[in-house]
């Protein structure tokens, strides 16, 4: 029987049934697993069904046809190892410019993530599942904080979207797995005579860093990309959109060391 014959669905077959235009089902195997059968990008292509119900494979198989219908259907690349993924991923960041120090750490927490799978077996993106992300996050908490947890289980996810966009994934696995944000701590802060006791010790130009960061509030990064018409100690006279924050005169005359009584902010 020629192949245009199978293709069209004209195979006689009591063990086989039609699914919609596209997709033929049947057991296979002596678990009974239901697979299903079709054609695509001129391929005879066959997958698992992942169940002995027939009801459910007809309901599987029904979502298989329309997708090849209205062109949703996506292959997966079965084989593409987790090493091979996370290494174009970082390659993939390095090409967006993300800051180098984002990368690094994606790529410690990535490879720590593969270094668990590996452990486990599990060398490619298709056996990534829930369970196994349960155990990676569980053993997490035994060395980390929550907040770390969170983060290198957001980048994880975030691998894993970034997986299906390239097709080296049909589907995430952990599309519905739910990440709850834990709650911040509140972080311990120098009170003003311990500030002025660091800024008391510290030479130039490292005493005028301090400064500006304890009395603004500016972050590390945002103060190393500061530039000179950043900065108007005379007051705000800028373009409309501009943020000013304002100087503390602890800033302005830190030359002169501490403010006079009254003074200080």
């Amino acid at each position: 029987m020629s192949s245009s014959t199978e293709r069209n669905g004209l195979v006689k077959n009591p063990g086989r049934i039609r699914v919609g235009d596209r997709v033929t089902i049947y057991r296979r195997g002596k678990s009974g697993i239901w697979c299903a059968d079709f054609w695509f990008d001129d391929e005879h292509r066959r997958t698992s069904l992942k169940t002995q119900n027939k009801k459910v494979a007809i309901q599987r198989a029904v979502k298989l046809d329309n997708e090849l219908i209205d062109g949703s259907f996506r292959t997966s690349a079965t084989n593409t190892l987790i090493v091979d993924a996370i290494s174009d991923y970082l390659t993939y960041l390095q090409n967006e410019n993300r800051a180098r120090k984002t990368i690094v750490r994606y790529r410690g927490e990535l490879n720590g993530f593969y270094d668990f799978c590996l452990g486990r077996r599990a060398r490619r993106l298709t056996q990534i599942t829930p369970t196994l992300f349960d155990r990676y996050r569980a053993g997490l908490k035994t060395r980390h904080k929550p907040g770390t947890v969170y983060h290198e289980s957001v980048v994880v996810k975030q691998f894993l979207r970034w997986s299906i966009s390239r097709r080296l994934i049909a589907d995430d696995p952990l599309a519905d797995y739910k990440l709850q944000k834990p709650v911040s701590e509140p972080k311990p802060a120098p009170s003003l005579p311990e500030v002025w006791q660091f800024l008391d010790a510290a030479k130039e130009p490292l005493r005028a860093r301090l400064a500006v960061l304890a009395f603004t509030g500016m972050r590390s990064g945002e103060l190393q990309r500061l530039r000179m018409e950043d900065v108007d100690l005379a007051g705000p006279r800028g373009q409309r959109g501009e943020v000013f924050v304002p100087v503390a005169v602890e800033i302005a005359d830190h030359h002169g060391g501490r403010p006079a009584a009254g003074q200080q902010s």
